[in-house]
């Protein structure tokens, strides 16, 4: 699976577990993904614009699509889709 590919697949299940009426193709990567973080700045258009009760839902989403449990203590992993990929390259069972 190509990096992209993983980034793209985080972004298709979020949109799809939480509803949200926005292209994935639409949303950059490296933005922060909840909106307290993107309000005001060049990312606020091109995030997810998440809020802090989605987070269960995003957890729940990645764990089932990636068989990876995702950490509730460790929040700089949510800062993008970038970075929840990196972590989910790093600790996914088929990466050992």
């Amino acid at each position: 699976m190509t990096e992209q590919t993983i980034e793209r697949e985080i972004v298709s299940a979020i949109v799809e577990r939480l509803g949200l009426e926005i292209d994935p193709v639409d949303v950059d990567l490296d933005a922060p993904i909840f909106s307290s973080l993107a309000e005001g700045t060049e990312h606020e258009e091109s995030s997810l614009n998440l809020d802090s009760i989605d987070i269960l839902e995003v957890v729940l989403a990645l764990n089932a699509t990636f068989d990876v449990e995702l950490p509730d203590d460790q929040p700089e992993v949510f800062t993008s889709v970038r970075t929840i990929a990196d972590y989910v390259r790093a600790h996914r069972v088929d990466a050992a």
